[in-house]
């Protein structure tokens, strides 16, 4: 598995951030409001 931070967000795929903000405890609404995604694109993937 990928070492993924914010530390290296600039090299971070747009799954990897999603990842990240999930693994805070944000839910599905508020990470596809911050991405700026549809849900259905989330659950898909």
């Amino acid at each position: 598995m990928k070492n993924l931070s914010w530390d290296n967000i600039d090299l971070l795929s747009d799954a990897d951030i999603s990842y990240l903000l999930y693994k805070e405890g944000k839910s599905i609404n508020v990470i596809s409001k911050i991405r700026g995604l549809i849900k259905l694109q989330l659950k898909d993937k």
